[in-house]
């Protein structure tokens, strides 16, 4: 094979595998799908800890990767609700749940929320309007007076819909 035929070759196979391993990087570090949804349930407990009253009412489903180009690609998403009447004002919860998902490894912007009313008290990653992570994930609790609303999504893993368990709640 003459020189240029084979530094040729070698590029594009040098390609083919920095595009494997980009890939690779892009579908949840390894993670699988378990371990994906153990992370949300772990920050759901938390958040749960904080507001330790009420009848939580969550719903959980597997559904495919939000990100662009997800194939292949699943993530679990959890919400959940209680209504109760909040002895502390929301902040006060807001800023202890914020604490406690730094702690589990995440970024999260905390402050008043202006929907659905000026009581209300977001604590979010990503910051709210901005998307998801770049990982797919999203993790999110609004705080009023009366009621608590949680959601999350995953981050994206590998994984086939049909493989896993049946919508939940």
């Amino acid at each position: 094979m003459r020189k240029g035929a084979w530094l040729a070759l070698m590029a594009v196979i040098s390609i083919a595998l920095t595009a494997c391993v980009s890939s690779d990087a892009e579908r949840g570090d390894g993670m699988t799908t378990e371990e994906a949804k153990t992370e949300v349930v772990a920050l759901y407990s938390s958040a749960k800890a904080v507001i330790a009253t009420g009848d939580w009412k969550p719903r959980t489903f597997w559904g495919p990767c939000a990100l662009n180009g997800g194939d292949g690609l699943v993530q679990w998403s959890l919400a959940a609700q209680v209504f109760v009447d909040l002895p502390e004002e929301p902040h006060v919860y807001g800023q202890e749940i914020s604490e406690r998902w730094s702690d589990l490894g995440l970024d999260p912007e905390a402050g008043p929320d202006a929907t659905p009313s000026e009581s209300s008290y977001l604590v979010s990653d990503p910051p709210k309007m901005t998307g998801v992570r770049a990982d797919g994930g999203l993790t999110q609790i609004s705080i009023s007076p009366n009621v608590v609303f949680f959601r999350a999504q995953s981050r994206c893993v590998p994984g086939r819909l049909a493989d896993l368990e049946a919508p939940q709640g």
